[in-house]
């Protein structure tokens, strides 16, 4: 009985090691001024499993949004923001981040895309690959990297768009 609550108390320890690169933006808001379909300029968008960061620039300071999501294939994801999602009878979360591009571009601001496709989780010292393809290891590193863009930003500089605490925090549409 007392080696089963000792096991209950022991401390482990995680981390999450991802690499992110850049693969492409969403710009270009002058050649479709109407933004029916938002220009996706890939660099090297992967059409692997992994994770993507989007970043929103939101004013002259530095200030910015952040969302991050998986996808099995993450060029095929990024591709769908692109789409007109304003028929949409239910506003997803897809939607709502195309809506968040929308509105930077018609600011005429570049929109960033970033894409890890490997990743390596700690467990008490020792050091495993994340399987980008398992889904439940995926949104692990999600959760992981979500969590750690809010407490890198000790400027207050970042708004995350990801589903936190329960709320999804949007931006405001005007």
């Amino acid at each position: 009985m007392e080696k089963s609550r000792k096991h209950r108390s022991k401390t482990t320890e995680i981390g999450v090691r991802l690499k992110w690169r850049s693969v492409g933006d969403f710009s270009d808001p002058y050649t479709n001024p109407d933004l029916s379909h938002i220009v996706w300029s890939p660099v090297r968008a992967p059409r692997k499993a992994g994770l993507y960061r989007i970043i929103i620039p939101l004013g002259t300071h530095g200030e910015r949004a952040i969302y991050i999501g998986e996808s099995a294939n993450i060029a095929r994801r990024l591709s769908s923001y692109g789409e007109d999602h304003s028929l949409r009878r239910k506003k997803s979360t897809e939607s709502r981040v195309s809506d968040q591009i929308r509105q930077a571009l018609r600011k005429r601001l570049s929109v960033s895309v970033d894409a890890a496709t490997t990743g390596f989780v700690s467990i008490g010292g020792a050091e495993f690959p994340i399987d980008m393809l398992d889904l439940a290891q995926r949104r692990f590193a999600e959760a992981a990297a979500v969590v750690a863009e809010s407490l890198n930003d000790t400027a207050g500089q970042v708004v995350m768009i990801n589903h936190v605490s329960g709320e999804y925090f949007w931006l405001d549409p005007s």
